[in-house]
């Protein structure tokens, strides 16, 4: 199904983007695998069933790392319904992705991936909601089926749960210690989803993401200190430009290429016809 030509200019591709959506992560909290597979779909023309086993590695680093500097932060027994709920809607997002690969266009996939990511910073900018002491049991189940599918259809599932996450009178260490716990415990079933849906090519960038570990963790170091000196809404405001940006040109570029195609060949065949 997929093409698996591995070059080292795409490894030095995927090591150059795991370190600037690390570096990101760290700053600005947030954004990560939004950044990191629409720039691996968009830059090095990867498939979403190719560019996701690398985006599984880096989210793993990053969250392990999170998970236990605030661990103590947390009660195990919130984290455990919104993680069951998540694990049920994984396998049903990955079903969609793995029908899709085989029957839609590479450039209306892109075209969907960039209507999505424009939906989701356009959530984030609008929805503010109102902190609360709990939610009714209805918005943990929207939230978190939602985000377990998005996790198996296209990787990023973070949006519902930060709306969820701020939506609490929650600290700020035990909402980031949460959404790191349950960016976490899907690491798991996502993989081994992914590895039972598109073995070779889960294989193939899965390793390609290990050998991308220094380039992650270098990112996350140079992040959070970073992040720690720039004030947060600038870095937001930079995070999301890049995200629209890559969102516009996930849309458009396909129309183009495929105008630019169509005037070639028929440049080509009125060549032909004139000889």
């Amino acid at each position: 199904m997929f093409g698996l030509e591995i070059s080292l200019s795409l490894i030095l591709l995927v090591v150059a983007i795991t370190f600037l959506s690390s570096a990101l992560q760290g700053m600005a909290g947030f954004g990560s695998a939004m950044f990191l597979i629409n720039s691996l779909v968009l830059f090095g023309d990867l498939e979403l069933a190719q560019a996701i086993p690398i985006s599984i590695v880096a989210s793993g680093a990053q969250n392990l790392l999170g998970y236990f500097k605030l661990k103590s932060e947390l009660e195990i027994a919130e984290c455990v319904k919104p993680a069951l709920i998540r694990f049920v809607w994984i396998p049903i997002g990955a079903a969609l992705l793995w029908y899709g690969s085989g029957h839609l266009d590479r450039g209306l996939i892109k075209q969907i991936l960039g209507c999505f990511l424009l939906a989701i910073v356009a959530a984030q900018i609008i929805l503010k909601p109102s902190p609360q002491e709990k939610l009714t049991e209805k918005w943990t189940w929207i939230a978190f089926s939602l985000s377990g599918f998005l996790l198996g259809s296209v990787g990023m599932c973070g949006p519902p749960m930060v709306l969820w996450v701020m939506s609490h009178k929650w600290s700020p260490a035990k909402s980031r210690g949460f959404l790191f716990t349950m960016f976490l415990t899907g690491i798991v079933p996502h993989a081994f989803i992914y590895w039972w849906l598109f073995p070779e090519s889960f294989n193939t960038y899965a390793v390609i993401g290990l050998m991308s570990l220094p380039a992650i963790f270098a990112g996350a170091w140079l992040g959070i200190s970073f992040g720690n000196l720039l004030p947060k809404e600038k870095i937001r405001f930079v995070m999301f430009a890049l995200l629209i940006t890559m969102g516009v040109a996930n849309i458009f570029l396909p129309i183009i290429k495929k105008n630019f195609v169509t005037a070639t060949e028929r440049a080509t065949a009125q060549v032909l016809l004139t000889k």
